[in-house]
């Protein structure tokens, strides 16, 4: 069973992500509108691209489309990918971004995004995530990570204090065909911590607690990925997904916390000591 959050750094992490409440001005930003794979520019290092194990095909893409928009978006991306034979079906779709476009990646900062999950099986587990490089799917050099499965979303907490192990964080938020859910992932990089808000446009959004990097590193990686595999082993199944509206950009430092939310943080922990 996972412990109640209670540490000082953590309350803080809440705090700073409570004071964000207007929309924030990205300064990375990706809307399709140019094309795929896209260039070097505004914070992007290069364009997309894709890695896969030998046993996947993509079949759809990725490539730009605008029949279907996600919430009025225009165009988007979109990719399938085949299982082929009994090896380890997975892939990704990725692109490195840095600081080049107006904001230090070494602060707090939001990554945005909407995506829709149009087709998979039972054995289909998405997966979105950063990495300190591309891959075809997630490993221990992943910072924040998100796994998508028919039973649901999830995060993955990675080691932390005394803890030494990986563990996955259910949200309660179900997978849907066809849904298109608004994702933010805000990530303090200097405490290897991460919150997650998931959209479904139908349900209440839903906010996970604070979680770990899987790397042992204070730092992100710069490589957006997203992708899936297949756990049905030996079949051949097919998954596909749509991306839309990325978007990076800084919030609010410790330095910027209202003094009464800094004093209610304190006042939380000092009530968590004496319990």
């Amino acid at each position: 069973m996972r412990q109640p959050l209670c540490s000082f750094k953590s309350l803080l992490t809440l705090a700073i992500i409570a004071m964000v409440g207007a929309p924030l001005t990205a300064d990375v930003v990706e809307t399709f509108d140019s094309g795929y794979p896209g260039a070097a520019g505004g914070g992007w290092v290069g364009g997309w691209d894709t890695n896969k194990t030998s046993a996947t095909t993509f079949t759809t893409g990725p490539a730009i489309d605008n029949t279907t928009p996600l919430n009025g978006g225009g165009n988007y991306l979109t990719t399938t990918l085949e299982a082929t034979n009994a090896g380890v079906a997975q892939g990704t779709v990725y692109r490195q971004y840095d600081s080049s476009g107006g904001i230090d990646l070494t602060l707090p900062h939001r990554v945005s995004f909407d995506v829709r999950f149009t087709d998979f099986t039972s054995g289909t587990r998405f997966f979105i995530y950063d990495r300190t490089g591309p891959s075809t799917g997630t490993d221990s050099q992943d910072t924040w990570q998100l796994a998508i499965q028919p039973t649901g979303w999830r995060v993955t907490d990675g080691p932390h204090d005394s803890v030494t192990s990986t563990s996955d964080v259910t949200l309660g938020v179900s997978l849907v065909a066809d849904r298109v859910y608004s994702v933010i992932v805000d990530v303090f990089p200097a405490l290897r911590e991460y919150v997650v808000t998931v959209d479904d446009g139908v349900d209440p959004a839903v906010t996970s607690s604070v979680v770990h990097f899987r790397n042992p590193n204070p730092a992100v990686g710069g490589y957006l990925h997203f992708g899936g595999r297949d756990d049905n082993t030996g079949t051949v199944d097919t998954w596909s997904f749509d991306v839309d509206s990325i978007a990076i950009t800084l919030i609010p430092t410790p330095a910027a916390l209202p003094a009464g939310l800094f004093m209610l943080t304190m006042t939380l922990v000092r009530r968590r000591r004496v319990g």
